[in-house]
């Protein structure tokens, strides 16, 4: 396993970028945002991605990011019970720039996510990607990569 790389199966990568193309056809007023789960102990295995419908935009920062929340995320199951096989491990995010914004990095590291995935268009309108990758011991953030597998 290469460290920061983040393990998809092939059918799953190309689902969510199918959406994220979908989804970025029309202007967008708030990301979109799935859920992202692994099995416990192996953080970079995705085994699962669940939508979050309670996205709602504050509006942009002085950058242009977007600035959201979701509300009752705990309520809605959104993380598992600390005895699942599963467990929350980052954010797909569509539609608010590639970049991190310190925004991204506040909930990353709060929720202690260990990537956040970026897709947006890029400078010359073509979906793009960029991964983020949390390093939680010295608190920094790298470029990481996917491996459909």
């Amino acid at each position: 396993m290469l460290m920061g790389s983040v393990y998809f199966r092939k059918g799953d990568w190309e689902s969510l970028m199918k959406r994220a193309a979908e989804y970025l056809e029309y202007e967008v007023i708030k990301p979109l945002v799935f859920a992202l789960y692994s099995e416990r102990g192996s953080h970079w295995n995705i085994i699962d991605a669940k939508e979050i419908p309670t996205v709602e935009s504050k509006g942009r920062d002085e950058r242009g990011f977007y600035i959201y929340v979701y509300p009752n995320i705990k309520s809605k199951g959104f993380y598992p019970p600390r005895n699942s096989i599963k467990r929350f491990c980052g954010t797909f995010v569509v539609g608010d720039k590639l970049e991190l914004s310190l925004t991204d990095a506040y909930w990353m590291a709060r929720d202690r996510m260990d990537f956040r995935i970026k897709v947006d268009k890029d400078s010359e309108g073509k979906l793009s990607y960029k991964v983020w990758v949390a390093d939680h011991k010295v608190g920094s953030f790298s470029e990481g990569a996917i491996i459909p597998v």
